[in-house]
């Protein structure tokens, strides 16, 4: 079994790390915030835990440009927010800015990407469910997975004042907002996974395991070859043949029993060959030995994949 793809810039799970992210959540009011009142839509992930809860205030910077449609209308564009990042408390725990990114004070970031959005009915800029895109540091943001942008105030773009003579012109719109940070929960494989090749141990890509209907699948979600971006699934035999290979589902209803999870099959996207399946969690949940067989489980490879 050979799943695509190198190395990315992302560190394996610490205790020190995880006891942080423990502590913020503990220290932060977490137990006290009433989420029944999140939509569906912005809700985290089956097997993701809030980690840490935090406020920012600050403002949303816009500016005046044309139109990307009709050049010869212009629209106040959302150009980056600037904001400081507390805890409830009012302790600063860092920054945030364009990326859109959150800075923790011991030089940990993650930069976020916008999966869904609801707009509010009060004027606040939207609420907003985002994935980790990618993370960095060792600190309390190096292993977020999702986060959560709720009870906006303010911060949305001018209604007037732009136009060719304003041209390049910036407003500051103060917000505020709460985000909530998520994390993967140790004893779930739901989560981000680096995999590697079981026979060279090379770094090869990233899969996204998550859950549906009690079943657990992987969506090859990043590959270090170069080319992957414009390759598709050629070899494969069924449904997925001539898919893109990012986006490809390459694991697919695994079932929890005991200790593990199988019953389901693994594709090989570089041959094309299906194989039954089976993994289970090890060292705290920060590893995932994946085994991919054709009869039985003793005539197979295992590879062990890190959590991002």
């Amino acid at each position: 079994m050979n799943i695509t793809h190198q190395q990315s810039p992302k560190t394996v799970l610490t205790a020190a790390a995880a006891a942080l992210l423990c502590w913020v959540s503990g220290h932060s009011g977490a137990a006290e915030f009433d989420t029944s009142a999140i939509p569906a839509a912005l809700r985290a992930p089956a097997g993701e835990v809030l980690a840490i809860p935090a406020r920012v205030i600050g403002v949303q910077i816009y500016e005046c440009a044309a139109a990307q449609d009709v050049p010869t209308h212009y629209t106040w564009t959302l150009k980056a927010p600037e904001a400081e990042l507390q805890d409830e408390s009012g302790l600063v725990l860092g920054k945030h800015y364009g990326g859109p990114t959150w800075e923790s004070t011991d030089g940990s970031k993650v930069v976020g990407e916008v999966v869904a959005k609801v707009d509010t009915a009060d004027g606040g800029v939207p609420w907003l469910l985002l994935h980790s895109k990618s993370t960095s540091g060792a600190g309390m943001f190096a292993h977020v997975t999702s986060i959560q942008r709720l009870h906006t105030v303010g911060g949305k773009a001018p209604t007037a004042g732009c136009d060719a003579q304003q041209a390049g012109r910036e407003r500051r719109v103060p917000y505020t907002a709460d985000y909530r940070f998520y994390t993967a929960d140790p004893a779930s494989p739901i989560g981000l996974w680096k995999t590697v090749d079981d026979k060279t141990g090379a770094p090869r890509g990233l899969v996204r395991i998550y859950e549906r209907d009690g079943k657990y699948f992987g969506r090859l979600e990043e590959s270090f070859k170069p080319g992957a971006e414009q390759r598709v699934c050629a070899v494969c035999t069924d449904e997925r043949k001539d898919q893109p290979i990012i986006g490809l589902t390459i694991i697919r209803n695994l079932r929890p029993e005991d200790n593990e999870y199988a019953g389901g099959d693994i594709l090989d996207p570089e041959s094309g060959s299906l194989y039954r399946c089976k993994m289970h969690l090890e060292s705290e949940g920060t590893r995932l030995v994946v085994r991919g067989f054709i009869a039985f489980s003793l005539l197979g490879r295992s590879q062990t994949w890190q959590r991002q």
